[in-house]
């Protein structure tokens, strides 16, 4: 007997298969979402998805707690980053430059610093910052030579005041109020699963077919009681109609580079920075990267945390699905059937309580038990992401 898990991981492949071709999105990008994520109408919410870093899988469950997030691994590596400068303004702090580098990095040397200001030139922001600290710790002629060196462009202590600066508030450039107009723009989409004609062949993905998980067909251990029912749709198959009413593609970043352009970034300053992170990257040596940890293997390394990022959310609002297996289910045991299905099954593992969800069994003489399943508009999910490398 063919495992569940087995089942689970070609039905996967196919549904992965399905959506690709249905929505004409690229494998070399996309990744699966494993069942319905919500994504509401919050910036903070659909920030989370682009703060998680994915994990090498065709699919995944957007679970955001289970990622590692963007942010932080960012924070982690430019930290950890040697002063890119000609070493002059070390040589002129002498023992008080360690006393600099703990004081730059902290919420209140950024205090007094306004977003216009490290926008309009960082460099000088981070001068501010230094004389600041300077006036408690150096004479003015070691003040005023270490600000000349400081006009050497030193991209990590860039790098880190901006990091620093955003107070551990790291926005996003896809909110709310583009997640509003691209789902009005959206099209409608239909497509067919068939387990007996989709392929099951994932290995041209970014992820080469690697698939991190399994899903159950059914919520909880109601797997256990519907066995013979999911060994069925082995052997004789499933169809199952999908429709999206509207699709979108919610494009987004980091926030690197500050704009009045879109209101939702209105209260946030940049934090990322593109050009430190390649200089890391291309770099492994301790001219960069500091004799700790994280090195480089750790970050950028075949298994490191910082290797893949969010470019965009496939959004998906409004669904409708009808699924046929040629199965039967004994007229005394459809109740508890129809019991489970209500509280969620395959493949977006939804109950009649979440989202507005509604689901529906019908059976037939000639054997064929149809679910059919609905969510409707104005409950935004997410189906998947497209992925690419940092």
């Amino acid at each position: 007997m063919t495992t569940e898990d087995d089942i689970m991981a070609t039905l996967n492949n196919q549904w992965y298969n399905a959506v690709v071709m249905g929505l004409n999105l690229d494998p070399a990008q996309f990744q699966l979402a494993q069942g319905a994520v919500s994504l509401g109408y919050n910036n903070e919410e659909i920030w989370e998805f682009f703060d998680a870093i994915p994990p090498e899988s065709t699919s995944n469950f957007w679970g955001i707690s289970k990622h590692n997030n963007l942010s932080a691994g960012y924070g982690s590596v430019i930290n950890n980053l040697v002063t890119q400068d000609s070493g002059d303004f070390r040589k002129k702090l002498g023992n008080n430059y360690n006393d600099w580098l703990k004081y730059k990095v902290t919420n209140d040397a950024w205090k007094d610093i306004t977003a216009d200001e490290i926008n309009k030139d960082p460099v000088e922001a981070l001068k501010k910052v230094f004389r600041n600290w300077a006036v408690r710790h150096l004479d003015s002629d070691t003040t005023k030579a270490a600000l000349t060196y400081m006009d050497q462009v030193d991209i990590v202590s860039v790098a880190v005041g901006k990091w620093v600066a955003a107070k551990g508030n790291y926005a996003y450039t896809a909110g709310v109020t583009q997640l509003k107009d691209k789902v009005e723009e959206g099209q409608k989409k239909t497509f067919v699963l068939d387990s007996n004609q989709t392929n099951t062949d994932t290995s041209k993905s970014w992820a080469k077919g690697n698939l991190i998980g399994v899903v159950s067909f059914f919520i909880g251990d109601a797997n256990a009681k519907w066995d013979n029912f999911i060994q069925t749709i082995k052997t004789k198959g499933v169809n199952m109609q999908v429709t999206f009413k509207k699709v979108a593609t919610l494009e987004g970043g980091p926030y690197c580079l500050q704009t009045n352009l879109n209101p939702d970034l209105n209260d946030y300053m940049p934090w990322w920075d593109s050009a430190v992170i390649q200089a890391a990257k291309a770099d492994k040596s301790n001219n960069m990267w500091k004799h700790e940890s994280p090195t480089w293997e750790d970050a950028f390394g075949e298994t490191g945390f910082f290797l893949r990022a969010v470019d965009a959310l496939i959004v998906v609002d409004g669904i409708d699905t009808v699924m046929t297996v040629k199965a039967t289910v004994d007229t005394d045991k459809r109740k508890a059937f129809e019991d489970s299905v209500s509280a969620g099954y395959w493949p977006f593992l939804e109950g009649e309580v979440k989202g507005g969800w509604k689901h529906d069994v019908k059976y037939s003489d000639s054997g064929t038990v149809t679910i059919t399943s609905s969510c409707p508009e104005g409950n935004p999910n997410v189906i998947g992401v497209l992925v690419s490398s940092i």
